[in-house]
């Protein structure tokens, strides 16, 4: 089976749970996400296939994970959920399968806009890649352009 094929289910399970939380992160358990696999998709697997699964995903750069550890003085290093989180590479696979990202996105790059009342937009945009910058036309529809610097 391709990688493409089998990480399609974690990815859309992480998604919808960032999406549920209105974070860009999630930490649900394994056991959890083999769960809602089974609730959702149907599909039952055991973690071993699941962690391949993820590393999967983890290799086509769909999704990044960070081991959570803790520090305890009794029971010395105490390991907790993973924390996950879907990349650029992953919301756009998910944009192709058909969800709507294009919030997530505006979230990613920082384009979100804030309107006043009288429904002009107040302060100058914030962008966090320097590699990209926010432009407007005439019909006030948001374009990414590749910046330049002006010389």
């Amino acid at each position: 089976m391709r990688a493409e094929i089998k990480g399609v289910y974690p990815l859309r399970i992480i998604y919808q749970t960032c999406s549920y939380y209105k974070k860009d992160y999630c930490f649900p358990t394994q056991k959890k996400i083999m769960e809602w696999l089974e609730e959702w998709y149907g599909v039952k697997i055991s973690i071993a296939t699941l962690n391949r699964w993820l590393k999967a995903c983890e290799q086509l750069k769909w999704i990044s994970r960070t081991r959570r550890i803790r520090r305890d003085k009794k029971r010395g290093t105490v390991f907790q959920s993973t924390l996950y989180k879907v990349t650029i590479m992953g919301l756009f696979h998910l944009k192709r399968m058909g969800y709507y990202v294009s919030d997530a996105l505006k979230q990613f790059f920082g384009f979100v806009k804030k309107a006043r009342k009288d429904g002009s937009y107040r302060g100058s945009q914030t962008v966090r890649s320097p590699r990209f910058k926010l432009a407007t036309d005439d019909t006030d529809r948001l374009k990414i352009l590749p910046h330049r610097p002006e010389v």
